[in-house]
């Protein structure tokens, strides 16, 4: 738009005295001062959905394993008319004994190109352990199930080492046992660990007590506390074992409580190879103890600890109090 000006006394604008056919040619012969840049080239599309996300292999790898893993139950289920908890019951004695070996860490991170935490790479592993345990159950169903079957394969070979993925469990190894009777376990809890010996009292006595020395103390001068003995002595009072058995134990590390618990875990692992191994009890046999032990909650080790301090709060979870003003 031309700006209107006054030239002279006549106050007159400059634009009436300019004619169209000039106005024309300047803005016929205008030319910018930059060339119009070039249309870019038209990109292709990504291929995988994650690509955007940072990490698309690792991002598409879990997704396709959920979807396999959630596909297959429900197909599985129906193939078979069972509903999806019950498809475990389908394995044979000797799945049950098989464990899966995958490849490393660090080999996933090559593999999938992106570092990895070790939350990641757990729940990598554990789809893959899930779905691999889906077999039997597919392999059972026939026909039906086939496709389910070579999927499954597929997909988990792409984590498999070179080596196979099925590794052959071990058995537990058994208590020890002396030439005297005497057998030694090992019993921990939190931060502590005790080593337990299970002495066989006299038969020849009339009244039988159960001694208990922990790092060569009586067991009320080392746990003043009513609630420690009581967890410690747990195992023979569920059993019905006071008094058949002396204790001497060992204890290091962590707080009273943690060693009182240690204890009792390794008199339970002890009273389970003194009765069951030696006796060579089934679990199923009403003589054994294991059943027994583990209702109690005294035969496996308690994997709770304490959860670390934060930053900012008094403990791991208490906060300071808050004041307005």
């Amino acid at each position: 738009m031309l700006r209107r000006v006054f030239v002279g006394a006549s106050k007159r604008p400059l634009s009436r005295c300019i004619s169209s056919t000039s106005l024309l040619k300047q803005q016929t012969s205008y030319v910018p001062r930059n060339a119009p840049v070039a249309p870019l080239n038209p990109q292709l599309k990504p291929t995988n959905s994650y690509y955007y996300t940072g990490r698309p292999l690792f991002e598409s790898s879990i997704a396709n394993l959920e979807n396999l893993k959630r596909d297959s139950q429900r197909s599985i289920s129906l193939a078979l008319a069972l509903p999806t908890k019950k498809l475990h019951l389908l394995r044979s004695q000797n799945d049950t004994g098989v464990i899966f070996k995958w490849l490393s860490q660090e080999a996933v991170e090559k593999k999938l190109e992106t570092h990895l935490k070790v939350s990641e790479y757990r729940r990598l592993v554990d789809l893959l352990n899930s779905i691999t345990k889906l077999l039997p159950a597919a392999r059972s169903g026939g026909s039906q199930t086939a496709q389910i079957v070579n999927d499954i394969e597929v997909a988990v070979r792409e984590f498999e080492p070179p080596g196979g993925r099925e590794v052959q469990v071990g058995q537990r190894k058994p208590v020890e046992i002396d030439e005297l009777g005497r057998s030694y376990t090992v019993g921990r809890r939190k931060e502590s660990s005790a080593r337990v010996w299970l002495v066989p009292t006299s038969p020849e006595k009339e009244v039988r007590n159960t001694e208990i020395l922990v790092n060569n103390l009586p067991i009320y001068e080392f746990f003043p506390r009513i609630h420690d003995r009581e967890s410690i002595t747990l195992p023979f009072r569920v059993t019905g074992q006071l008094g058949n058995f002396n204790v001497f134990g060992l204890v290091r590390g962590g707080g009273t409580s943690g060693q009182a618990a240690a204890l009792a875990h390794g008199i339970a692992k002890g009273l389970l190879g003194q009765i069951d191994q030696r006796l060579g009890l089934e679990s199923d046999d009403d003589r054994s103890v294991k059943r027994t032990l583990k209702k109690a909650g005294v035969l496996l080790r308690d994997p709770r600890q304490v959860e670390r301090k934060k930053t900012n709060l008094v403990k791991a979870r208490k906060q300071r109090t808050w004041v307005k003003r």
